[in-house]
């Protein structure tokens, strides 16, 4: 035995059977009204005594002023429809630049915090500097810009900005290396120093992107 559909099934079943039934809406208005109109003729032609010569004449010229009448309805109704859909599409498309444009400014902004980190970092003493720990902060964040760089840029001021950010998330690496290879208070401040004119430059470059220069 089938169970009828329960209220909740009905009512989740709607949106779907109307999915299916909206592209064809037009088209089955246009055929209900000239069914319509062919209805009135014979009803007006049984009451008024039209022969049926004249009867089919008058079925025939109403009809043919239907589906033309229909014809263009559905023309405007269809040319309506692709209008919606292209404004849709131009709405998402411009939401997706923009969310694109974000994702790629949050990206530098990632890579100056992971500069600011690393010179947060090479600050503590000497014996106190975790160099590995510094290398793969600074590995992983020109990784994270090479991802971004391997794809279309949404505009070219900010594959620039991704550009300079990665040049100078790699600057202090040679510094970094060389305070690895003796540890000492001198190598230290030169890693210190690149460390600082990285952020720097990326500083820079944050506010001449923001105004608008880059």
């Amino acid at each position: 035995m089938v169970r009828p559909a329960s209220p909740w099934q009905r009512t989740t079943m709607l949106p779907r059977v109307w999915s299916i039934i909206r592209p064809l809406s037009s088209v089955i208005g246009a055929v209900l009204g000239v069914v319509a109109v062919v209805a009135f003729l014979m009803v007006v032609g049984h009451f008024r005594g039209w022969l049926g010569q004249e009867m089919a004449a008058w079925v025939q010229a109403f009809g043919s002023i239907a589906a033309i009448g229909a014809a263009v309805w559905i023309g405007h109704a269809e040319a309506r429809r692709h209008e919606a859909s292209l404004q849709a599409q131009r709405t998402k498309d411009l939401a997706d630049h923009a969310q694109e444009i974000a994702d790629w400014r949050q990206a530098f902004t990632d890579a100056l915090k992971a500069t600011e980190s690393a010179r947060t970092l090479a600050e503590r003493p000497v014996d106190g500097i975790d160099g590995p720990r510094l290398i793969r902060l600074l590995r992983n964040t020109k990784g994270m810009l090479d991802t971004y760089l391997a794809l279309p840029p949404p505009n070219p001021s900010l594959s620039f900005l991704l550009i300079a950010a990665r040049t100078e998330v790699e600057a202090p690496v040679p510094a970094l290396e060389s305070f690895q290879a003796d540890k000492s208070e001198t190598s230290a401040k030169r890693l210190r120093a690149s460390l600082d004119r990285s952020l720097f430059e990326m500083t820079e470059m944050r506010d001449e992107y923001e105004q608008g220069v880059l």
